[in-house]
């Protein structure tokens, strides 16, 4: 009785954990989108149409934010305290603090370009790591202290070699990121020291510096730069200046909820998270940007970093990995029982799958163990196949830590020198598992994928005739695979061991990964230039998901020539993301079984279509 009570009881806590962990990630998602959304309808206001105040805006977006949440009061869908005398006094200094951060961050976004502003508004971060620590007392750990360093340094190094001067929009964004931090710090000590609540924050910073906008406003003559404004008439323009206004409560709300559920430092860096997306599509959509090595190493640098914050920060600990448990067996006994009692309305394959997940490393490095104890000695050793024999002798061991950063050294190995085909390896494997467990369950899912697990295939020259390749009808695909190694001048012997995994069972996912490369290029009728490269990628990215092959995809693409990336936005990219996800799991595929099929069969079979060019548009 006692232990039923017990498991109820870690149920009832797990499952509040979840609530608690999806209202971390929806808030944080929803300020990024919130955040996004504003800065391009801020900058289209403000720069496409020529908007003359941004003070203005400012006062426009106060407004609805006064206006809707005083009507949300008065019919009941919110609650907040009413204003008393001493309610400016407990708030103090967020009103100022929410002023200055709309204002000089709508003038920034004025005077600067885009790429330029998201640039400068990632010293935010640091600013905001320093605040908690001196403020909140938080002391961030080493995996936050490298992240946040490393989009600082990325930063830099991008500002360094694509932004130009300009004295006013400098100076605004700085004042903004101070300004930024400063209200992600405040608002967390506010809203945990004083009954106001979100609402609350929201409803008086803008009441309290409405009356003092409209006076400033007024004095440097804003007021009638606006009224003498000629796009009033324009249908479009005033759609949007409504979206700015309504967006900046929106983006306020936002702000306070993932601040509340998660830490100032996380909103400044989903803030940042934003600034890249923004900085990306304006080297795409916007066709301005000119490719340069140091702005591009710089811009992924700043990107590696976010990424890494976002995993550091919401990444999901099993309990089961905190247990100080000494013996073997209760171990695993509680982690059966764990996922059981959380999983009881799952039916039992699915369970049992969720169960071999959980322990599936500790369980295959066991069986594979060269020594025994007394506990042990009843067990009988499984004889490892050649491929884990292989896979055994070639393994490092290394903890999650180190893991992050060798993933870390390997993301800015391969932006450096992309024929680094170590370190994008390297990269694969601490970034892959997740991937790779769909990729196992997949190929366990259909008989052709069991047969590749048991027999374990290798593609390479010891183990495939590539000569009597060179025989089969030409329309085969063991034909035309061995005319894509002749053509490109490659070799299915260059790839490397896997060495950083911990299941030998997913070391073998990779290891197919890998090997099948080349076949997919065949498949997909790509050559191996960067146009091909980049393509093969996305359709990969697709259908693994694997991290690293979006990573491929997206900093690949920004090698391209001008030339080249007309082409490949015009004709390559739509192909790619339609092609991987319409086609079917390529990884269970028993490639070897297939030489002697008709390539165009096979095509059809994996729902995929070649690529049609234009000739006089294909870059080299």
């Amino acid at each position: 009785m006692g232990s039923t009570t017990a498991l109820i009881e870690n149920n009832d806590i797990a499952a509040n954990n979840q609530i608690i962990y999806f209202k971390k990630v929806g808030s944080a998602v929803f300020y990024g989108v919130a955040s996004f959304m504003i800065t391009v309808v801020n900058k289209t206001v403000l720069t496409s149409y020529h908007f003359p105040s941004f003070l203005m805006l400012s006062i426009g977006q106060m407004t609805a934010c006064i206006v809707l949440l005083y009507f949300a009061k008065r019919f009941g869908i919110v609650s907040f305290p009413d204003l008393g005398r001493d309610t400016a006094r407990k708030i103090f200094p967020l009103p100022l603090i929410y002023l200055g951060n709309m204002m000089f961050g709508l003038g920034g976004t004025q005077a600067l370009s885009l790429p330029m502003f998201a640039a400068l508004r990632r010293f935010s971060i640091l600013m905001t790591m320093i605040l908690e620590l001196k403020v909140l007392g938080v002391r961030p750990s080493t995996p936050v202290q490298i992240s946040v360093y490393s989009m600082i340094g990325g930063a830099l190094l991008a500002a360094s070699d694509d932004l130009t001067f300009n004295m006013e929009g400098y100076t605004y964004v700085m004042i903004t990121n101070a300004l930024t931090a400063a209200n992600g710090v405040f608002v967390k000590k506010k809203l945990d020291s004083i009954d106001m609540g979100k609402y609350g924050l929201m409803y008086y910073n803008s009441l309290f510096m409405i009356l003092p906008s409209v006076l400033g406003a007024y004095v440097l003559g804003d007021i009638d730069k606006v009224y003498a404004f000629d796009s009033w008439h324009d249908p479009l323009f005033l759609i949007q200046f409504l979206m700015s206004c309504v967006m900046g409560f929106i983006l306020s709300y936002s702000t306070i909820l993932c601040t509340q559920y998660n830490s100032a430092l996380t909103t400044t860096i989903v803030g940042c998270l934003k600034n890249i997306c923004v900085t990306y599509l304006g080297m795409f959509i916007g066709g301005d940007y000119v490719f340069s090595w140091l702005n591009s190493i710089g811009i992924n640098i700043s990107v590696f970093g976010s990424l890494l914050y976002t995993y550091v920060t919401f990444r999901r600990k099993d309990s089961s990995r905190k247990s100080n448990a000494p013996e073997k067996v209760d171990v695993n006994i509680r982690l059966y029982i764990d996922i059981i009692g959380k999983e009881r309305t799952l039916s039992a394959a699915v369970v049992l799958s969720k169960v071999q997940r959980t322990c599936r490393p500790l369980i295959h490095l066991n069986r594979f163990s060269t020594t025994t104890t007394a506990d042990d000695a009843q067990e009988p050793l499984i004889e490892p196949d050649k491929f884990t024999k292989e896979f055994l002798s070639n393994r490092i061991p290394a903890s999650q830590f180190q893991k992050i950063l060798l993933s870390a050294g390997a993301s800015l190995a391969s932006l450096i020198d992309p024929h680094r085909h170590d370190m994008i390896a390297c990269l694969g494997e601490t970034t892959g598992t997740d991937a790779l467990y769909r990729i196992l369950d997949q190929m366990k899912s259909c008989d052709e994928g069991q047969r590749i697990l048991a027999e374990k295939p290798r593609i390479n020259s010891n183990d495939i005739d590539l000569e009597s390749l060179g025989k089969l009808p030409e329309d085969t695909f063991g034909f035309h695979y061995k005319q894509f190694l002749d053509d490109n001048h490659v070799t299915p012997d260059s790839r490397m061991p896997v060495r950083f995994m911990d299941d030998p069972e997913l070391a073998y996912v990779m290891t197919r990964y890998r090997e099948c490369h080349d076949l997919v290029h065949t498949i997909l009728g790509m050559p191996t230039n960067m146009l091909g490269e980049v393509s093969v990628k996305w359709v990969e990215a697709l259908n693994t998901g694997l991290p690293m092959c979006y990573g491929g995809a997206v900093f690949g693409a920004m090698r391209l020539r001008p030339k080249q990336r007309q082409s490949y936005t015009k004709y390559y990219l739509p192909w790619a993301l339609e092609c991987g996800r319409k086609a079917k799991p390529l990884l269970t595929v028993y490639w070897e079984q297939r030489w002697t099929q008709r390539i165009d069969e096979l095509r059809s079979e994996l729902n995929i279509s070649l690529l049609n060019v234009p000739t006089a548009t294909v870059q080299k």
